[in-house]
């Protein structure tokens, strides 16, 4: 009996530590697997244009590793009309996209066919840069600004926000305190924007009129990067270009 109760704490023993060792050995493996993929994605410097890692968009193919944009004729005929922000009107948005990779002023702005009076403008006001302040957008048909909704405001907005005034890197911070004058709240209402991200336009979002409560506090604000910005000692640059902070790298945020 006694040679038996032996041979079952040694066993168990035995196991115990097999498995914690298979266990360490599988974490260590796991660690490696992922500090070779980061290693694979910094020397190669994979976008979202890359498509090694992503579908193209319809308006791009795939040469040498990269999605680069097609001719606008290489689009589909179909007919679906949209209008540019310089009210220029295509056959079809992939159309549009296509020119637009030529013509970066040519944005997305409606799907419909032109009209000479329609615009759609987005500002950035009460800052003291040109690269910062709170949003106001003055949408097709509409004769007043509206601010955007600090509900749901994230930096996938501010991204395209960003691009749309011309910033082609985008956004560097999502949220910032900005003042505004009661006199300017000129509507009980604000937007809502959702966007993917990847937009040059902001009338490529889904954007939606609801009220709030008149106060600055409800409002979206944004600070654009500029490009000839040197990045700090406690920043990344990042292969879009941006000065990340180090303790910012791998949030999953672009």
């Amino acid at each position: 009996m006694k040679v038996l109760l032996v041979l079952l704490v040694f066993s168990c023993s035995f196991f115990c530590v097999c498995g914690f060792q298979q266990r360490a050995f599988e974490d260590e493996e796991l660690v490696q697997q992922e500090t070779s993929q980061i290693k694979e994605c910094l020397n190669n410097k994979y976008t979202h244009n890359s498509c090694k890692k992503v579908f193209c968009h319809p308006w791009q193919r795939c040469v040498g590793g990269s999605c680069i944009c097609k001719l606008p004729y290489q689009c589909p005929k179909n007919t679906t009309f949209v209008c540019s922000t310089n009210g220029k009107q295509f056959q079809n948005y992939c159309q549009l996209k296509a020119y637009e990779c030529q013509h970066p002023q040519e944005k997305f702005m409606s799907k419909a066919k032109c009209r000479p009076s329609e615009k759609f403008e987005v500002s950035l006001d009460y800052a003291d840069s040109q690269s910062e302040g709170l949003i106001q957008v003055k949408l097709v048909n509409h004769t007043e600004k509206l601010f955007i909704c600090n509900s749901g405001w994230s930096m996938n907005e501010a991204n395209v926000v960003c691009r749309h005034l011309g910033f082609k890197i985008g956004a560097k911070y999502h949220t910032k305190t900005s003042e505004v004058r009661e006199s300017a709240l000129t509507s009980s209402h604000c937007l809502h924007a959702t966007c993917r991200g990847l937009e040059t336009s902001l009338a490529e979002c889904t954007l939606i009129e609801k009220s709030n409560i008149n106060s600055k506090e409800n409002f979206a604000s944004v600070v654009c990067h500029k490009e000839d910005k040197e990045c700090l000692l406690t920043e990344f640059r990042c292969v879009n270009e941006k000065c990340i902070p180090l303790t910012e790298t791998c949030n999953g945020i672009n």
